[in-house]
Order: structure tokens, then sequence, then C-alpha cells
């Protein structure tokens, strides 16, 4: 299990700190007693005991304690050319080490005629331990084994665990070091009974047994004679049996489970952190892998790396960044409001408090949701989300009305503190404390440094008209790219044909592949959005589509859970508002009491350090949600918009074009069968797709994905002022959407 601990703006002494690092529950001494009536069964049972524990602890009876010739053999005629050529080279190392390290005879004259000679003698024999019960070890022979030839040790018995996938004989790949090393003495026994085997001895009490001691050529009955010293490493276990038979033989240490640290700055590459990480965390469920450092960055991506993600995970805090939302609000009503924050909220408040019927869509979304969550959100964590939004252990049915004082408490206070409480008062302080209680980085002094920022949307002319978008790091820029492109091409005079949907999803696919590998927070982009966008890359990347379905890649410019409305008033103003906590709910994490649910935008980040959207901290992620508007000759046609993460910019492209080249009323663009472009060659189409146009796309090479489910294609809104000034309004049919007029 991974956790994270937070010491920033804390000072502990060393005892404080020594309580707040993790550390193995399970110690030596609480092993001790486990692994005691082992090491005696061993010593006076003998070969039948070491049996009896393997059969107990391994689930395999070994037929063979010591492991025959041909076995060890075979298992090198067997290896992996590669892993047998990394195992050559790992001992020549460990041979070339150990000998320039081998202590010389030192000789003192303490007073003239006397000498005090410091000589080092090898131990007759060493038994040597090898894990193997959770993972394989060779490089544990390679260390251990080479260490006691390059000093001259006469006998090496090494033991490791019995495996059931390799009929009760250790891992090939351990035997197989052994045979690279010229070790013939090998047992499969694996914890405290292979160290009290190896310090006590047993006898050959069984035929088989005698016919191994035998073909070894051993002779006197004593299938494992004792061992002068044990080493090598092992579980809390092991640890715990060498300290019980201290005395009766030499140990190395007893080193349990062992620990690494890893002490990296900001320079660090993660890839290599996690790597340590995982080298060590491999060992045992006890082991201990700890990064230590000052950079948040590389903790979060070192940590989450080590834990094996190639992408943030979207659940939990890892995906949490600091929400903009209220701070959205109060800005807005701010510049542009004639009520107060405190009445804009009212309506949202009593809805919270005196609860609202939930309409269809949204009752099966949230079903939907809750299946998700209850098979991927576990923990006390979580806990919050389902006592909030499913108290009954369900989500609500259509038409049942559905409260939450938490909420209404909360939008009050926002409401009177006018945004301030959620950033720099209690508010702020509940989501800091639940943060640091529960394993996340957020604290009340991130939200207190939040400010929200006014943005010059982009905008690109699409047939005479202007399209707006807002800037990265939101891929509202994908859609002006993609209609950048579409405009190259005349378009059949009707849109329900193979050609239009050919050339707005190739059109799309290309501005994706661009996007992806671009479009970040702005600061970090290795290019602009104007660069994207000039007439002369559109023209360069517009000449990659064809008549066939291509694969999209990236060209190279020159260097230099979703609410949204539309709103149109009688004195001309208009207003395109889209905000969301992602995939439905967000995070899963509710800060408790508050009704606040976290998003879980961070999950949009990178793990790539190569990448312009790679996981930093004060950084912005790649972000999904855009509000879009037209406009004609600088005046206001109207505001626009379709929710679904990376649907979004394809279906402001589909609702541009159905309007602009189709000349559709706003319900008709948005009541046209969408399609969806996924990854590579493939696209879903809705039902509502003609099956002659999907057989056609098919023909020209798209992998054509048929969708019953009207959700993944987006759902949208439209303001349109029409040529008579008058306006007219399109809602979704994929949603619970209505159009009002007042």
């Amino acid at each position: 299990m991974l956790t994270r601990i937070d010491l920033r703006d804390q000072d502990l002494s060393a005892r404080e700190l020594a309580e707040a690092l993790p550390r193995a529950r399970l110690d030596v001494a609480t092993a001790l007693a486990a692994v005691t009536p082992v090491i005696e069964d061993v010593r006076v049972r003998g070969a039948a005991a070491v049996r009896d524990a393997a059969e107990r602890f391994d689930a395999v009876r070994p037929e063979h304690l010591r492991v025959p010739a041909a076995a060890i053999k075979a298992a090198l005629a067997d290896l992996d050319p590669a892993v047998r050529e990394g195992l050559e080279l790992c001992i020549a190392h460990n041979r070339a080490g150990h000998a320039a390290q081998l202590p010389a005879e030192a000789v003192t004259e303490v007073v003239p005629g006397g000498r005090i000679t410091q000589r080092w003698i090898p131990v007759r024999r060493v038994g040597l331990y090898v894990p193997g019960g959770l993972a394989v070890y060779p490089s544990s022979v390679a260390m251990n084994a080479v260490a006691a030839q390059v000093a001259g040790v006469e006998q090496i018995a090494l033991a490791s665990p019995p495996q059931v996938a390799h009929h009760g004989l250790p891992h090939p790949t351990i035997l197989a070091a052994c045979a690279l090393l010229g070790v013939t003495e090998v047992y499969a026994a694996g914890g405290a009974q292979a160290i009290a085997m190896l310090a006590y001895g047993i006898q050959a009490d069984e035929a088989v047994d005698r016919a191994d001691l035998a073909g070894a050529a051993g002779s006197g009955g004593m299938l494992c004679e004792p061992v002068d010293v044990v080493t090598g490493p092992g579980n809390i276990y092991v640890a715990a049996a060498k300290r019980a038979v201290r005395g009766v033989v030499g140990i190395d240490a007893e080193a349990g489970p062992t620990e690494i640290a890893i002490l990296a700055d900001e320079g660090a590459d993660p890839e290599y952190a996690a790597a340590d990480l995982l080298s060590q965390a491999e060992h045992d469920p006890n082991a201990g892998s700890v990064l230590i450092t000052d950079s948040p960055v590389l903790a979060d991506a070192g940590v989450l790396r080590g834990a094996g993600h190639r992408e943030v995970p979207q659940y939990g805090w890892d995906a949490v960044t600091v929400p903009g939302a209220p701070a959205g609000w109060a800005e807005l009503v701010r510049r542009f409001g004639r009520r107060s924050l405190g009445e804009v909220l009212a309506p949202a408040v009593a809805c919270a408090s005196e609860g609202y019927a939930v309409s269809p869509v949204t009752a099966q979304m949230w079903k939907n949701a809750f299946r998700a969550y209850s098979g991927r959100c576990d923990g006390d964590a979580f806990r919050h989300w389902f006592e909030t939004f499913c108290p009954g252990g369900r989500a609500p049915m259509p038409g049942e009305v559905w409260r939450s004082p938490d909420h209404a408490r909360t939008l009050a206070r926002i409401a009177e503190s006018g945004a301030e409480d959620f950033y720099r008062g209690e508010l702020a302080e509940r989501i800091g404390v639940f943060a640091q209680r529960s394993g996340g980085w957020l604290r009340a002094s991130d939200l207190a440094a939040y400010r929200p920022e006014w943005v010059e949307p982009l905008s690109a002319n699409y047939r005479g008209y202007d399209v707006w978008e807002i800037p990265p790091n939101g891929h509202g820029i994908a859609a002006l790219m993609a209609l950048n492109l579409l405009k190259g091409f005349g378009l059949p005079d009707e849109r329900e044909t193979a050609e239009v949907y050919h050339l707005q999803i190739e059109a799309m696919k290309v501005a994706y592949a661009d996007v992806l590998a671009y479009v970040a927070d702005p600061r970090f982009m290795s290019c602009t959005a104007r660069d994207l966008l000039s007439e002369g890359y559109a023209d360069e990347r517009r000449k990659r589509i064809g008549a066939a379905a291509l694969d999209p890649v990236p060209g190279r410019p020159s260097r230099g859970g979703t609410v949204y409305l539309a709103a149109a008033d009688g004195e001309g103003n208009m207003v395109s508002m889209i905000q969301s906590n992602y995939m439905g709910f967000g995070s899963g994490l509710v800060v408790p009491g508050t009704g606040i649910a976290l998003h879980n935008r961070g999950c949009n980040f990178s793990l790539d350090p190569e990448s312009p959207n790679c996981l930093a901290p004060g950084k912005k992620p790649y972000h999904t949600i855009i509000p879009g508007f037209l406009t004609k000759d600088g005046a206001p046609v109207g505001p626009f918009g379709v929710m679904g993460a990376f649907m979004q910019p394809q279906g402001h492209l589909q609702v541009v074009s159905n309007l602009v080249d189709f000349g559709m009323n706003p319900q008709e663009a948005l009541d046209a069968p969408r399609w969806q472009w996924i990854e590579g060659r493939t696209v879903q189409m809705e039902r509502g797709v003609p099956a002659d146009i999907a057989s056609s796309l098919e023909s020209r090479g798209h992998d054509v994905r048929m969708i019953d489910d009207p959700t993944p294609f987006g759902r949208g809104e439209i303001i349109a002022r029409t040529s008579f000034g008058t306006l007219a309004g399109g809602t979704e049919p994929r949603t619970d959407g209505c159009v009002a007029a007042w």
C-alpha cells in the first residue's frame, strides 16, 4: 500500500519523525514466537519436519530435499540466453568487486619485537539462504556465493523455497545461477525450517534422500551437514530464525524485511525513482520503500509510477487539484452581475435544502456512477461520497426527491462570504484537514493561493463565422483546428453522406493528434496556440487527409460530470458557461459535512516526463470542458456547448458544421446523429447514422462501432440569433435539457 506523509510546515523532533514514518507491523521479536516451534521440530525430527513445514508454508511437499545434479544442469540448459547474459555479467562484477575488497593480512608492531597480526580466515562451510517465495532472486545467489568463493570458503550449502509450479524444486533461475557458479549442494527448503536445517543438519532418513546423497558422492548418513555461518536475505521469519539459532552457528545479520530510502530533489528522474521503489517493494509485503523529497511533483509522479501506474488514477486524491468554480462564480458576479452572489445562489441553496425530483437521464447516470464507485472507491476516505449521494445504499430513482443539507449549508457559506470561506475560511480548513488525514496533497494554503483568471478566447473563422473557444489548458483549440482543416474542403450539400462524415472524422483526428502532443498549461507548451491555428499549418496538415482513413500522428508546428448552460437576454447579453466535477461525480471524495465533491481533473495530467502536460506543482492539467460561442461580422450569433469530456471538441465541430454548412436550426443541429473518434481508426457512431454511410466508411478503412447508448455522444445546448433578430434555442435530446424563455 502506498501512503504519502506530508511533513511540509512541520518541525518534528527525531522521535516524532520516527513515529510519523511507516514501519512494518510485524517485528523480529513477534515473529520469533512463530518460528521457535518450527526450528525445534526440525532439530528433533530432521528431514520429515522440513517436508512437513514445506507442505504447510509453501503448499508443496518436496520429493527431493537435496536438488539432484541433473535438475541443476537442466535449469541452466533451459535458461533464457538474455537472462544468462545478465547473470554472467552480475557474477563477473561481483567477483571483481569482492576480490578488490578482500582484506589483506595486517601486521602492527606495538613494541619493539612485539607484533599483532590481523588475519582473515574463511570458515569451512557456509549456509546460504536465497528467498524465492514471492519473487525470484538469482542476484542473491551471485552476491553471496561469489563473496564466499572469493573469501576461500570450502563448502557452500544453498537453500531456497520449493515451488509448487516446479514440482517441489527451487525456481529454475535460481538453480541456473547455482550452475553458473559451480554450487552443487542445493536444498529445496525455505523459511525458518531452512535456517534450522542449515544450523543443526538433517539425516538422510528416506530412501530418496539416501539416493540423492549417494548421487552427490556424500557419505555418513547426513543429508545436510551443519554449517559454520548462515547468511543471505529473507523475510521477517527468516530473520527471527537467524536470531533463534545464533550461538549454534554464526549469522551474517538479523536484517528482516529490508528497507530502502531514496533521497531525491526535483531534478531526479521520476522513472528511476519509481524503479527503485519497485525493486524494493517486490521483496515482501512488509518491505519498506520510502521516497524522501522536497518536490511534490516527484512525490506524486514517483509514487504513482512506483505503484505501477502509467497514468494518473481517476479516483482518489491523486486526481484532485484546487477547485476553481466557487471563485469563478464570485468573480463573474463581481464583474458583470446586478445581483449579489447570495441572490444568485439562493435557488441552488433552496434546491439542496428542500430537494428536487431527479430526472430520468440524470437518475440513470447517477446509478451508473454508483456502480462504478462501488467497485473502485474502497476505503474510509470514500465513505463520505456514498453517505452524501447514495444515503440509502443506492442512487435515487427517477422522480425521487433528493436533498442535501450539507450542500445547502456550504452554498450558503460561499454566498455569504463571496466564496472567501471556500478559499481562506472554515471550508478551506476542513478541506485541508480532510486531505491531510486521508493521504491527499491539497492544503488550506493551496486554496488560499488560488485566484481565478480572465483569459482571451481563441477564434477561427469558418466560412464567414467566427468560432470562439477558451484557450489552453483547455482543448477547445481542437475544435478550431479541425474546423481550419475542414474549411479547405468543399462539402456536399447534403449532410448525411459518407464524404461529410469521413472529412469531419479525419479533420478531428489530425487536430487531436496535435492537441494531445502539444496542448497543456500554456506556460509549459513548446508552441503557442497561434502556431497551431495558423493557416499555413492547417494547409500543411490538411495534406494528410485523403480518401482513406489515416492513423493520426502529430505534426511539427512552427515554434513561437458536466453542466453546460447558454443564456441570452433582451439587452443583447449572452453567456456560454460550463463547469464540471468530471466523470460524473469526480474523484469520489466528499469533504465530510460539507457536500463538497472534489473533482478529478488532475487525472488528465501525464506521467510522461517528456510530455508538456506532465504532472508538476502549480501546473494546470489538460482540460476538457469548453464553452463555445459564434459571431458573424463582429456581431454575436450565440452560445453553444456540448458536454462530454473528449467528445466536446468533436461535438463542437459537428454542431458548427450543421449550423453553418447545412443551415440547420439549433434543434436540428443537436438532433442530427453524431460520431465520436476514439483512437487510431476507431470511430463510434450513433444508431441514427444510416447503415450505408457506416458501410461506406468501413470501406475507406474506418473501424466503425455502432453504439446504442446515446450518452457517449455528448449533451448540448444552443442559443442562436436569427436573421429576424429573434432568439432560437435548442436542447439536447440525449439528456435532461430544456429551453426556458421569460
